[in-house]
């Protein structure tokens, strides 16, 4: 079992687009799998909500962005710790159809940073 960290905007989004992340938490936990994210909703101290991010960033094994991330300071945070203490980075499309994930389907697609392809180049 792997932990995953959510990251995905929230601020000026209606319900803090907390039903993104419960699609995203659904996804990530019917692969298997543990998840966490920073409620930013809620911790609006950006140092302390970017602290606490770090935090879990570093217990986790992977960081998965949902769609809209670029757009968003706190987002782009979570990315640069992610790479920094190289993490994987995973990214969430539900515009697309079922896929097997670690022996298990699940809906939309985790596409790892950097691509495999890139890798070999």
């Amino acid at each position: 079992m792997k932990k995953i960290y959510i990251s995905g905007p929230q601020i000026g989004l209606p319900h803090a687009n907390l039903p993104a992340f419960i699609e995203a938490m659904a996804a990530v936990k019917a692969a298997g799998n543990e998840c966490a994210f920073v409620d930013r909703s809620i911790n609006t101290d950006v140092a302390g909500a970017n602290e606490l991010a770090s935090q879990n960033i570093h217990k986790a094994d992977a960081v998965l962005m949902l769609p809209g991330w670029e757009g968003h300071a706190s987002c782009k945070f979570e990315l640069d710790v992610a790479i920094a203490i190289d993490r994987n980075v995973l990214y969430f499309d539900t515009n697309l159809a079922w896929h097997k994930i670690g022996g298990k389907d699940i809906y939309g697609v985790f596409v790892k940073y950097p691509l495999d392809d890139e890798e070999d180049a």
